[in-house]
């Protein structure tokens, strides 16, 4: 008789393409977020940006302190020096409509917080299974980040955090999904799991982001 407490088993494959199946899944509510943005709920997205990536740096140097594998600690060493300043680009363009950041990190981007710290104790395919979504999303959207650019009609001062992410996403999705692929058999079933739960989030994130104005930026 099966052990109804045991964890399910899946394999190595099946569980990356339930990675991508998410990730594709929250590129596409990105996509329909861009398809009601305006200027001033662009502004609003840019304000969110700038909460969501301000602790990026910090998240990836406690995912290094985390984990044990020398490629992994080294992995998240070198992801934490390309993305610590990434906030700064939301504030730029924020600045370029006369804005500064508000002051309270948005619920929805403290509770991205609160999942990553809860992945300290866990595997580190917890990590890479989140990472995979975040850093993939821009992948399915390579026509339409350059759209919603040209129909907002967005100055590059306007859009240097778009633009930026863009492109240097493209490579870090690369990199993640061939590090994913590396390690995801020790435990695919925390990389689904984690994946799941970051592409959740990410959709809440952008929701709130692109949503009508609910933060009053400061000018």
């Amino acid at each position: 008789m099966a052990n109804p407490n045991r964890t399910p088993l899946i394999s190595s494959q099946h569980a990356l393409e339930e990675v991508e199946k998410v990730t594709k899944i929250a590129a596409e509510t990105v996509r329909e977020c861009f398809e009601t943005v305006n200027i001033e709920r662009y502004v609003h997205f840019l304000d969110t940006m700038y909460h969501y990536t301000r602790n990026t740096g910090d998240k990836a140097a406690q995912a290094a302190k985390n984990v044990k594998q020398p490629e992994l600690k080294k992995f998240f060493l070198e992801f934490e020096e390309e993305e610590h300043w990434h906030y700064r680009l939301a504030e730029q363009d924020l600045k370029a409509f006369g804005k500064i950041p508000s002051e309270k990190s948005p619920a929805v981007v403290c509770a991205f917080d609160d999942f990553w710290a809860s992945l300290a104790d866990k595997n580190y395919n917890g990590y890479l299974g989140a990472l995979y979504v975040f850093e993939n999303i821009a992948k399915h959207l390579q026509d339409d980040i350059p759209e919603l650019i040209e129909r907002l009609a967005l100055s590059r001062k306007e859009s240097r955090w778009l633009a930026v992410h863009a492109e240097e996403d493209i490579e870090h999705g690369k990199i993640v999904q061939a590090m994913l692929s590396r390690y995801i058999a020790d435990n695919p079933v925390l990389a689904v799991a984690s994946a799941r739960q970051a592409a959740k989030l990410w959709e809440n994130i952008m929701l709130y982001a692109f949503s009508p104005i609910t933060t009053k930026i400061a000018a």
